[in-house]
């Protein structure tokens, strides 16, 4: 069936110390022989004691702690939707930005993309739209003419990836997986759609979710997260 419609739809289609010494006093009794005469000679020696006392000094130091708390107070930024937007702070670069972002799509590639970035070079205080692939500039609020770049380069890539799977089999070569939705990969598309029951035109489809059911378990992705006809399928 997918070979038939490969044919039908051939030419429809051209990524923080005390001593003290106390003296007794010494009595000499000298006795003369003249009677009744007693002379008492008291002699006395006179010691001296030094006392020595030692002071003992002791010094108390005492320690004063300063506590400093600092508050940050956050400007809100001056943009269409701010939850979508990141300002560059000291030491960012584009891995860490898109880190922050609770997001599988951004990365430093896809945040390129949005914001029309050349190279990883980013400015201190740069505002940068991380809201990828929402069709609306988060910064000035005006609407993108087109789709990110990079999140249609993947998309076409996983087309391609899942359309060799469903066509290996049929004698048919290859698609190059390269992320570029040429006439060969929109011919393999056609025949999808066809072998689904699908009209051969996106621009006939209805945008009631239909399409995006059927694709997604085959091409191994939501094609239309935004809406169910805006897909490359």
């Amino acid at each position: 069936m997918l070979a038939g419609a490969l044919t039908a739809c051939s030419s429809t289609a051209q990524s923080e110390g005390r001593e003290t010494t106390e003296a007794r006093p010494n009595t000499i009794v000298v006795t003369s022989t003249q009677p009744a005469t007693t002379t008492t000679v008291a002699q006395t020696t006179s010691s001296t004691s030094t006392s020595t006392t030692s002071t003992t000094s002791t010094t108390s130091t005492s320690t004063s702690t300063t506590s400093t708390s600092t508050t940050t107070t956050t400007v809100p930024l001056d943009v269409y939707d701010p939850t979508c937007v990141e300002r560059v702070q000291p030491d960012d670069n584009l891995l860490t930005i898109a880190t922050r972002v609770a997001d599988e799509t951004v990365d430093p590639e896809t945040i390129k993309a949005e914001n029309g970035l050349a190279n990883n070079l980013i400015n201190l205080g740069q505002l940068l739209d991380v809201c990828v692939d929402n069709g609306v500039n988060d910064v000035t609020g005006e609407a993108r003419g087109e789709r990110n770049a990079v999140i249609v380069q993947r998309e076409v890539m996983a087309q391609q990836t899942k359309l060799n799977e469903l066509f290996a089999g049929y004698g048919i070569r290859e698609l190059l997986v390269d992320g570029v939705s040429g006439p060969v990969t929109r011919q393999r598309l056609c025949a999808f759609r066809l072998a689904v029951g699908l009209p051969v035109s996106t621009a006939d489809m209805v945008a009631d979710g239909t399409y995006a059911k059927l694709t997604t378990p085959l091409v191994g992705y939501s094609p239309a997260p935004k809406d169910p006809i805006r897909s490359q399928l």
